[in-house]
């Protein structure tokens, strides 16, 4: 966590869409492990499982609103909402989630900020950027160490730590993910009480 604080800056990307939203995430994904630890645990064990589930739940059940990776990643050439989706949304869920588990769960984040009005946390933006560096390092050296045979268990090793990293951030995402969508729901049921309590007096 400290290498995210001391190496990597957390301001916003110059015309990054989202950073005049008004709201903040319920959790960082820093805090998340705190904030619900079996659904951390469960998105490092069953990953692909969770990304269906939070992309389900934050449609609110309504598949026929599914789209591939919600329309943020077109892929191939192919545009998202042209592909068939409508016919088989869940199945079409579960090969996206299978296939392409990183847009799939940057789509269901993306798709949480901007119906919320959300941005993200300042740490948000080091754990991401953290991450990233890793991966293109791990994969600069698995490159190198084709041609450089004592890279080889340098690179190897690097990129387990690749992985590693993966795995963590993608499961505090996925449970910021969870947390927002449990708040949203919570606040929609809420208000709707709230109104019928007025209605009475």
């Amino acid at each position: 966590m400290s290498i995210c604080f001391l190496c990597f800056p957390d301001d916003v990307i110059p015309g990054y869409a989202r950073s005049d939203n008004p709201y903040t995430f319920q959790v960082s994904m820093a805090k998340t492990c705190i904030a619900d630890p079996c659904c951390c645990l469960a998105s490092l064990v069953c990953p692909l499982p969770v990304a269906c589930i939070n992309r389900h739940r934050a449609l609110e059940g309504k598949m026929e609103e599914y789209k591939c990776c919600q329309g943020y990643y077109p892929l191939c050439g192919m545009r998202p909402g042209e592909v068939g989706e409508s016919s088989c949304p869940s199945l079409c869920l579960c090969l996206e989630a299978t296939c392409c588990f990183t847009c799939a769960v940057s789509a269901t984040r993306n798709y949480l900020m901007d119906k919320y009005s959300i941005h993200p946390d300042p740490m948000d933006y080091q754990i991401v950027r953290c991450s990233n560096a890793i991966q293109c390092l791990s994969c600069i050296c698995s490159l190198a160490s084709i041609c450089i045979e004592d890279l080889r268990e340098g690179a190897r090793i690097l990129r387990h730590i690749a992985h590693i990293t993966f795995c963590t951030v993608q499961g505090c995402m996925q449970t910021q993910t969870a947390v927002e969508i449990a708040f949203q729901h919570k606040k929609g049921v809420e208000a709707p009480q709230a109104n019928r309590m007025n209605d009475r007096f």
